[in-house]
């Protein structure tokens, strides 16, 4: 019997944490893999702190910023770009003190291996203790805050100290906000304690995703499809999965980007339809 035909072997929808890991190692490995994603690529030329900044398709909005409201008091603040919520968070990469809870499988000293790899991929750094960046005055502040509870509450106060960031900081010498290469190839910026960092000064600074596990996997062949979403799954006969999708199509025309901004009734998204099958399929 003939070996059933596919465009890819693995199928990768979403390109955060889970979707970028898993797209190295099924690259490593030797599989075709192609990589969904939603989400725009991002830099500091495509990003505008306004309303643009945020997700919202239908007005023409493709920001890597979505507040979706879950229940009365949880609003996940989630990732929609390449690289998906590396874009979006704070940067901390705390191990976990204890596994309880957790399937059995799951012990702290297996677990020691893998935090290692992560951190050494995403390039974990302490937050700098050598100017510009020890002289922030917020750093100053809460380091004083934490030395006076200590002191006053210190059986109530948990462990506390610098912890690993994905975060690139200049090293002594380097001019922070400077351009680099890092140990994988791709290009970043050195974090500078001058600019925001809440919405969109720390591009480039922050240790994405799309910096090194996605850009690592597609030195190994990976695609990475973005500005793609999954509207369907199909599963085949013999096995294997069909995916449709859309292709957002950003509007180059002034007139027609505004009309579907601020009027989207009066225009009709002209996203392209595309499927493309895999032998298999993760959802991440």
């Amino acid at each position: 019997m003939q070996e059933k035909q596919f465009d890819t072997d693995i199928v990768v929808i979403g390109s955060g944490f889970g979707g970028s890991v898993a797209a190295l190692r099924f690259s490593e490995a030797g599989h075709s893999v192609i990589v969904i994603e939603r989400g725009d690529w991002i830099c500091r030329e495509n990003f505008e702190p306004d309303f643009d900044a945020f997700w919202n398709p239908r007005r023409h909005r493709f920001g890597m910023n979505e507040l979706r409201q879950r229940g009365r008091n949880i609003i996940p603040w989630l990732g929609a770009a390449v690289g998906g919520g590396s874009h979006v968070y704070a940067g901390t990469l705390k191990r976990r003190d204890t596994f309880s809870g957790f399937p059995g499988a799951i012990q702290l000293a297996e677990m020691q291996e893998f935090y290692s790899r992560a951190e050494e991929v995403l390039d974990a750094q302490r937050y700098p203790d050598y100017p510009p960046y020890s002289d922030v005055r917020a750093t100053q502040l809460l380091y004083s805050i934490a030395d006076q509870l200590e002191e006053t509450c210190g059986d109530l106060l948990e462990e506390w100290g610098p912890i690993n960031l994905g975060i690139s900081f200049a090293p002594p010498g380097a001019e922070p906000g400077s351009e680099f290469v890092n140990k994988h190839g791709a290009r970043q910026r050195y974090s500078d304690p001058r600019e925001q960092s809440l919405l969109g000064g720390d591009i480039g600074t922050k240790n994405s995703l799309d910096r090194n596990y996605l850009f690592l996997a597609q030195k190994l062949g990976a695609e990475v499809h973005a500005l793609c979403s999954a509207d369907r799954i199909t599963p085949l006969d013999g096995g294997g999965f069909r995916v449709d999708l859309s292709r957002y199509r950003k509007e180059p025309a002034l007139l027609r980007r505004f009309l579907r901004n601020w009027i989207p009734f009066l225009v009709r998204p002209r996203d392209e339809k595309l499927q493309v099958t895999c032998r298999r399929l993760v959802l991440c």
